[in-house]
């Protein structure tokens, strides 16, 4: 909501629809994996109460190996037919840059680190611990959509969320999940397996990229110029709609007071005739 009122207001109306469409995939996809984190609530908070804490923890590093290897084919897949996908949905007129994909496809993995720590979180009622996280992350991303949007346009306020959805919420409630629930000072632990899944992923998604537009799928688009000269010539056409249909009024006014003005004139005696008749 707060990025598509930002890029309303300093990008424009017309590139809010564009990026509408490319955040209806993302959480499209994003509503899929919340149906794989909604089962294991129920589970994870059972094992929270009845296991002790260290089987909890080498649980959560197994299932996390395994969320974030289908969060890496998924943000892959996402990386290579965003471009052709939406050309063949909306058209070419109506893309973003490979830049904006790029940070999307990022947006989209690093809430995927934080689901099953947030499992873990949630099924330890922590969410007291994290009350302040919630409201600096609020308005760390405000602060940092009005700096960057100003420079980098819609890249900047996708990466203003980027930036306060990572170093605030994933950084910041794993170390009170840790502090608070693990207490086994393993946090490091985590963050590395975390960086060692997300370095493969990239390699492979370089590499998945550079086969993709290697046989022929044009992954690579840049839009920005088709939009712009979308958009100018949608106003133009309406601009000559607006006059074209000024001008057809006008000149119907002026054919049928022509015409009421030729018929009373050619026609007197039927009007007196009417007259009479009436009489």
């Amino acid at each position: 909501m707060i990025d598509s009122l930002c890029i309303t207001v300093f990008v424009g109306l017309a590139m809010t629809a564009v990026y509408s469409n490319y955040f209806l995939i993302l959480t499209s996809v994003t509503s899929l994996f919340g149906i794989i984190g909604a089962s294991m609530v129920a589970s994870v908070g059972n094992s929270i109460v009845t296991e002790n804490v260290e089987k909890n923890y080498r649980d959560m590093r197994r299932f996390n190996f395994m969320y974030m290897l289908l969060a890496g084919w998924a943000v892959i897949c996402m990386l290579c037919l965003y471009q052709p996908f939406v050309r063949l949905w909306v058209g070419s007129d109506l893309m973003l840059g490979l830049p904006e994909v790029v940070a999307l496809c990022l947006y989209f993995y690093v809430l995927k680190m934080g689901d099953l720590r947030w499992i873990y979180f949630e099924g330890a009622g922590l969410w007291w611990k994290a009350r302040y996280i919630v409201i600096a992350e609020i308005i760390a991303n405000i602060v940092l959509n009005l700096l960057l949007a100003k420079y980098w346009g819609v890249l900047g306020i996708i990466l203003a969320t980027l930036i306060s959805l990572f170093f605030i919420n994933f950084i910041g409630e794993a170390w009170i999940l840790f502090k608070e629930y693990f207490k086994n000072g393993r946090l490091s632990t985590f963050f590395a397996d975390q960086a060692l899944y997300f370095g493969v992923t990239v390699v492979l998604a370089v590499a998945c990229l550079a086969a993709c537009n290697r046989v022929g799928l044009p992954c690579i688009e840049v839009g920005h110029d088709a939009l712009q000269a979308a958009t100018g010539a949608a106003k133009v056409a309406g601009v000559n709609a607006v006059n074209g249909a000024s001008a057809s009024a006008t000149s119907g006014v002026a054919a049928a007071g022509a015409a009421g003005i030729v018929n009373g004139v050619a026609n007197p005696g039927q009007s007196k005739l009417f007259a009479l008749a009436g009489c």
